[in-house]
């Protein structure tokens, strides 16, 4: 994650390629106002997204999926993972704010799973993969 190195290299292709999505969903939208609405589910790829994203990559793989495996991680590692994605919100131009502190990070995991709970249903093998011990799915 060295600004300059794969990592970083990575995410500024993430931050590029989701700038070009949501410019082609948009002029979609524009054109065939049946593809997708604006009005009824906001920008595609804004902030709340990206917030949740690096929520779910973070903080519930913390909280919820690692305890699920009998996986504890020290405070010290807890922090260095969150400062981690904290960056990494930062290098892909989302708010990072809401991961500044470890407790900030899991109250924005708890608040996104309670208020924006309501998932599609072709995010359901991406969910399950992420916060469900897969023993108990077979």
């Amino acid at each position: 994650m060295q600004p300059g190195g794969d990592g970083w290299a990575s995410t500024i292709r993430v931050r590029l390629l989701h700038a070009a999505v949501r410019k082609r969903i948009l002029k979609l939208a524009k054109d065939r106002p049946d593809y997708y609405s604006v009005e009824n589910f906001g920008i595609p790829i804004n902030d709340l997204d990206s917030i949740a994203t690096i929520a779910v990559f973070s903080s519930s793989l913390i909280w919820m999926s690692f305890p699920r495996q009998g996986i504890y991680l020290r405070k010290q590692e807890t922090d260095d993972y969150i400062a981690l994605w904290r960056y990494i919100a930062y290098v892909i131009g989302c708010p990072d704010q809401y991961f500044d502190t470890t407790s900030k990070a899991k109250a924005m995991m708890e608040s996104l799973f309670y208020n924006e709970g309501r998932f599609a249903a072709s995010s359901a093998i991406l969910q399950l993969s992420l916060i469900m011990d897969r023993s108990s799915t077979k």
